[in-house]
């Protein structure tokens, strides 16, 4: 409706010529009459616009996901298509372009966040490590790139949407359940280096996600993280002993431990895991 009422600023006489408007008209009628005139001129204009892309379509990519409405982590990303060919436009080709604006799918820009697909296997040398801890179950609970939020020192915390979460059952239903309550799950670590760090995993919500925090910033920085670095999340599970946890009791009760696995350094080509 915007692009069709700006149309109006364009109109001449000359569009007017094979249209007649008695004196004994109102104002409004006349409007109604001018509008006529633009709506059709509009859409013959839109005719050999499509007709124009068809004949030598040119593809826009979507540029670096950052959504233009604020945190990337939680909007959609728009693009324009199709662009024109010619960097000039007149005004009348940009204000239709502008009408041409469609928004990304989320599930496209999910599949860009993977970056990889189908996502590798854990690699051998964390499977070494897990193997001396005495662990098992590894299951792949996320493969993202890293957001600008991810990256932040005041934020520190490495966010694990639900809806990207690939292995739904990495929890207990116990587990589950002390988050839900609000209560933090202390867990270990392994970086892309295989060192160990403590760790602590909770849920918040708006939007629903888990959430590694405490010593996030030692890891990232150790590990020299960046904003778009792709890296896995994977889970498994090892004897309480061997998590070094705090509050064992003694049981063998096998507890839940991370490991953190380097996919691809931002930019980069080749995946370095």
């Amino acid at each position: 409706m915007k692009t069709d009422l700006s149309l109006l600023e364009d109109m001449s006489l000359h569009d007017m010529e094979d249209h007649t408007i008695a004196p004994t008209r109102s104002k409004f009628h006349a409007l109604v009459e001018v509008s006529i005139v633009a709506t059709e001129k509009l859409q013959n204009f839109r005719r050999w616009f499509q007709e124009k892309a068809l004949k030598k379509p040119v593809s826009v990519p979507v540029g670096n996901n950052q959504s233009r409405f604020g945190d990337d982590d939680d909007h959609q990303d728009w693009s324009l298509e199709p662009e024109w060919e010619s960097k000039k436009k007149n005004p009348m080709q940009e204000k239709v372009l502008m009408n041409t604006a469609v928004p990304v799918r989320k599930r496209a820009r999910f599949r860009d966040q993977q970056h990889l697909e189908p996502p590798p296997n854990l690699p051998q040398k964390f499977k070494d490590v897990i193997k001396e801890m005495g662990g098992s179950d590894e299951l792949l609970v996320i493969q993202k790139k890293l957001f600008t939020s991810d990256t932040s020192t005041n934020e520190n915390r490495f966010s694990i949407p639900f809806r990207q979460i690939l292995s739904k059952d990495f929890l207990t239903e116990e587990e589950k359940k002390k988050l839900r309550e609000g209560q933090k799950i202390k867990a270990p670590l392994i970086d892309p280096e295989l060192q160990s760090h403590d760790i602590s995993l909770v849920q918040r919500n708006n939007p629903d996600a888990y959430v590694l925090r405490n010593t996030w910033n030692n890891v990232r920085t150790s590990n020299e993280l960046k904003k778009d670095d792709v890296l896995q999340l994977w889970s498994f599970r090892a004897r309480q002993q061997a998590c070094d946890d705090a509050s064992s009791s003694g049981t063998n009760e096998r507890e839940l431990c991370f490991a953190l696995v380097l996919i691809q350094k931002a930019k980069d080509e080749k995946a370095i895991a």
